[in-house]
């Protein structure tokens, strides 16, 4: 194996979800009102089923920054994506609701996810994307747990 080996896959990483951030917010201008980063969000949200989520939730899961976080979901909340609710058992805490909205894009979003898929992988047998996606699902949980680890030091 390589000496830089490594950092090669991490580099690489980096430039193909930078490429994919760039990739999808060119397409929502041209197809959509809304940003990659609300995209993201709503498909966040949408692969909640029923489950409650507040605004630390989503924070949480797609490391997105407090600020940008706000904007986006005031933003999707202005275009009628979503709605607030108050905690009864906490009235600082506001649950985030999908509208009725989401009905009509979520096939569509579904659909979306589909197509880019298969864009970035022409080219990769089968077999190597399921390689792909073992490796990369280890490496996610490696670096779940080594945030875990470091937290509870």
């Amino acid at each position: 194996m390589e000496r830089n080996s490594g950092f090669r896959i991490l580099w690489l990483i980096r430039e193909v979800e930078i490429s994919m951030r760039r990739y999808g917010n060119r397409r929502l201008r041209q197809e959509g009102n809304i940003s990659f980063m609300q995209k993201l969000i709503l498909e966040y949200l949408v692969s909640r089923g029923e489950k409650k989520v507040c605004a630390s939730d989503i924070r949480a899961e797609l490391d997105i920054p407090k600020a940008s976080l706000s904007d986006n979901l005031k933003a999707l909340c202005r275009k009628g994506y979503l709605k607030m609710e108050t905690s009864p058992e906490d009235e600082r805490r506001k649950w985030i609701a999908l509208t009725d909205r989401i009905d009509e894009n979520e096939r569509y979003m579904e659909q979306s996810l589909e197509e880019d898929q298969t864009r970035i992988c022409r080219g990769i047998s089968d077999d190597d994307q399921r390689i792909l996606e073992r490796a990369l699902g280890k490496m996610l949980e490696n670096l779940r747990e080594e945030n875990k680890r470091r937290t509870n030091v």
